[in-house]
């Protein structure tokens, strides 16, 4: 569980290295495929469906909080990147943490 969770915010900063590496209007964006890929990854191991959760949005195995937390942070981070995108704001970027 730990290589795991330090693989996922690795895999995260390396994205956010590539989007601030892009130039403005690159059609060409790794990151995404990067955090795709660990949203692929992280998927897989919550065994598809994302991490089992009772009425109260808790994990209801509390081994596998962290992979919740993880797929939060993801798909959150994903989202700020996109919207930056769109935006035309890449340098906002460097404000984000991994």
């Amino acid at each position: 569980m730990g290589r795991l969770d330090e693989y996922a915010r690795c895999t995260r900063a390396a994205a956010w290295s590539q989007l601030r590496s892009a130039g403005e209007g690159d059609e060409h964006r790794p990151w995404i495929a990067t955090m795709r890929g660990l949203l692929a990854d992280l998927t897989h191991l919550s065994g598809g469906d994302g991490v089992p959760e009772d009425d109260d949005g808790v994990p209801e195995d509390a081994a596998l909080s962290w992979l919740a937390d993880e797929l939060r942070d993801t798909h959150e981070q994903l989202a700020a990147m996109l919207e930056l995108c769109g935006a035309g704001h890449v340098d906002e970027c460097y404000r984000f943490q991994f």
